[in-house]
């Protein structure tokens, strides 16, 4: 379960539903996906207040990103979709009805979100590791 001290622990929680545990009838779906995913490993992900949604692996990653408080909603999936999972720029727009266009503009602002970021904790890394060298210079 995830919790506000440690925001990535949902993501090490086993599946809620594996292939095995899907019936014939494919009656379980990701709740997020508003097409249907050839996802079949499914989440129970705790979002906001009381609510819980089974979630695709996807759709669980890309909602703890943006739970991170760094990329809105449409530039989380958008990253995580194209970014991580590989799908194409067509694939991400039809998975939300969305011109590829649309899903131009929150990617190159996720890429540009991300890569501050990643500078931000290069610079964060270096600052801790001249402090600990020259702690431990003084010992």
């Amino acid at each position: 379960m995830r919790t506000d001290d440690d925001p990535e622990s949902y993501l090490d929680e086993p599946p809620s539903h594996g292939p095995e545990d899907i019936p014939d009838d494919d009656t379980l779906h990701c709740d997020n996906c508003p097409v249907d995913s050839d996802q079949t490993t499914l989440y129970h992900v705790d979002l906001a207040g009381d609510t819980r949604a089974m979630l695709c692996d996807p759709c669980r990653h890309a909602v703890a990103l943006r739970n991170a408080d760094l990329l809105t909603d449409s530039q989380a999936f958008a990253y995580v979709y194209r970014d991580v999972h590989g799908l194409s720029r067509k694939e991400t727009a039809e998975r939300y009805g969305h011109s590829p266009n649309v899903h131009d503009d929150a990617i190159l602002a996720a890429r540009r979100k991300v890569r501050k970021a990643r500078d931000t904790v290069a610079v964060l890394d270096a600052i801790h590791d001249a402090v600990d060298g020259e702690l431990e210079a003084d010992q």
